[in-house]
């Protein structure tokens, strides 16, 4: 499920997911949807695509997204857990991995690293 910005339906318990596109900005999307909803937020499945069925991007857009996302985490204290998603890369249709096909790290997981001991 997607959180509304505009909802009277106020979910009563546990933590709220925030995803859509922190990859991009973190000026529109994501603060207008921290502001829709109360209490706790999880950011999951966040880490930067590296390509999918339709797109491609690049590691430098992939690091981009992990200092964007920590970004946004250290600014809302109700956010509390951030999930980096995918460790391996190299699926066919989706690949936003840590870890390139070819077992190398890419920069985005030392970005992942730097970022860790800042969330605090």
């Amino acid at each position: 499920m997607t959180p509304r910005t505009t909802t009277t339906n106020r979910p009563r318990h546990g933590p709220r997911r925030v995803v859509e596109k922190v990859g991009r900005s973190i000026a529109n999307s994501d603060t207008s949807q921290l502001r829709a909803v109360p209490g706790e937020v999880w950011m999951t499945e966040v880490g930067g695509i590296i390509h999918s069925r339709t797109r491609r991007f690049s590691e430098t857009r992939q690091v981009a997204s992990v200092h964007r996302t920590f970004r946004l985490a250290r600014s809302d204290r109700r956010i509390t857990r951030v999930y980096p998603y995918h460790w391996a890369g190299g699926q066919a249709s989706w690949d936003s991995g840590f870890i390139a096909p070819d077992g190398r790290a890419r920069p985005a997981l030392d970005a992942l690293r730097a970022e860790l001991p800042r969330r605090g």
